[in-house]
């Protein structure tokens, strides 16, 4: 069986409207993509995901952090201890033998040593409010490479068509407006380094 990790992001979303597990789903691109590939709502209750081909290989998560894989896992050790990272997740396609369809696999994203489970109903429970992912955010992308942008407030993904989510609950009883702008990546400042005197080689 083949598949890629867009295959596991349309099983998943499948199984969670399936299953009536959220009731807002924020597909995240561009500068705004650093903290993961989609935050998902539930009654005002956030989660971060990211989505991988597979949960075996992470190399191009590792890429994303300073110093590559000692970076992710050095940011695993103190971010595993920040209760929020409970409500971030990392999802994965798995192959079963005599199974006709794609099998997901989550676990949490900073808990290296977490066995995954296959069974997403009662998974994605106590999420982050909204300061919670405010917060979280600003840790997780101080450990990430920084991206080079166009200008100040710019990025090579262009700028945002809009500023903010309103996510309604299903309850249609509460409403939480969600901005857009702390899920951006810091942005390396350029240092302008003096000019050094061309010396041409001495001829002795």
């Amino acid at each position: 069986m083949k598949w890629w990790e867009k295959t596991v992001e349309y099983s998943f979303v499948y199984l969670a409207a399936k299953k009536d597990l959220f009731n807002l789903l924020l597909p995240l691109d561009g500068d705004v993509e650093s903290i993961g590939d989609t935050v998902l709502g539930k009654d005002s209750e956030f989660f971060i995901v990211e989505f991988k081909k597979e949960l075996s290989d992470l190399s191009g998560e590792f890429s994303k952090y300073t110093n590559g894989k000692l970076g992710y896992l050095s940011a695993s050790e103190e971010m595993s201890k920040d209760p929020s990272s409970k409500a971030h997740f990392l999802i994965g396609g798995k192959f079963v033998e005599d199974q006709p369809h794609l099998s997901i696999e989550v676990r949490r994203y900073f808990n290296v040593n977490e066995t995954p489970v296959t069974d997403i109903t009662n998974l994605f429970h106590g999420g982050m409010n909204l300061e919670q992912l405010n917060k979280y955010t600003k840790k997780i992308t101080s450990y990430k490479k920084a991206e080079e942008t166009d200008g100040e407030s710019g990025s090579s993904s262009g700028s945002f068509a809009f500023e903010s989510v309103l996510a309604v609950s299903k309850s249609k009883k509460k409403a939480t407006l969600v901005p857009l702008y702390y899920f951006k990546a810091p942005a390396p400042k350029k240092e302008l380094k003096p000019k050094q005197e061309y010396k041409p080689p001495s001829p002795f």
